[in-house]
């Protein structure tokens, strides 16, 4: 359990320090990736005590800061931002 919240921790942390200023929609496409991950896992699991509770939290946040300003973009930008992101499929 120390192992798997000190490897989101180094995660996290490491892709504060490394990311640019500006947050592409693969970014958030990524971080979205990660939460559905971790609340699938305690889903399945069924442990939810208070540390995934936490890594969860803190995803949320991250991927919310990250993805707000793909809420209202426009259907034109948002297919070229797509268009940087292999795999991504919008309908």
């Amino acid at each position: 359990m120390k192992l798997f919240l000190t490897s989101i921790s180094a995660i996290l942390l490491f892709s504060a320090c490394s990311s640019s200023n500006e947050n592409t929609l693969c970014d958030c496409v990524e971080k979205g990736a990660q939460v559905d991950a971790l609340a699938q896992e305690i889903l399945v699991t069924q442990e939810a005590n208070q540390a995934k509770k936490d890594s969860l939290d803190a995803l949320l946040e991250e991927r919310d800061s990250i993805c707000k300003e793909f809420i209202d973009i426009d259907p034109m930008e948002l297919e070229k931002e797509r268009a940087n992101c292999e795999g991504i499929k919008i309908q």
